[in-house]
């Protein structure tokens, strides 16, 4: 409804995937929204080895929403959530078009929001794309969490630019 040609939504929960098609079908998008039930991680490993035979850069999506689950549950998983986090947020910086944007969220409490910007930062360094932050948000005013208890604000979204 926001003018895309086209949108693809991937998740590996087909109860989501039933849910987002049925709000796809209310709000008359049917047949604009495609949804495929896949791992978000092996759908852009897939992606990357179509590009790298098929498709140009200049074809990649104009928006990509990455929203993973909580990837750093505890201080002990600390250095397998940030590669995991690099990683991802890379692939998906290499599937978004030159001028595209990378909605970049997540949900660790373990995680700062510097710590979280910092890596992104290294996903765009792995990815070899320039990008310039655009917004950096978090909860909104229907999420409170008291002063004092940092990982109550454990949710955090950064809007790049990608170059």
């Amino acid at each position: 409804s926001g003018g895309a040609g086209s949108v693809t939504g991937v998740d590996t929960s087909a109860v989501a995937l039933l849910a987002a098609e049925e709000h796809a079908s209310r709000n008359g998008l049917k047949g604009k929204v495609r949804f495929v039930r896949a791992d978000a991680r092996k759908y852009l490993q897939r992606r990357e080895q179509q590009t790298a035979t098929t498709l140009d850069l200049d074809e990649g999506f104009g928006l990509v929403i990455l929203d993973p689950p909580k990837l750093m549950p505890t201080a002990r998983t600390r250095d397998q959530a940030r590669r995991a986090y690099r990683s991802l947020n890379a692939m998906a910086l290499r599937a978004v078009a030159p001028g595209g944007l990378l909605a970049a969220c997540s949900c660790s409490g373990n995680m700062s929001n510097q710590e979280f910007l910092r890596l992104l930062g290294l996903a765009s360094g792995d990815a070899q794309r320039r990008t310039a932050v655009l917004e950096v948000r978090g909860a909104g005013p229907d999420h409170p969490a008291p002063p004092a208890f940092d990982q109550g604000r454990y949710l955090k979204f950064v809007l790049l630019k990608v170059e």
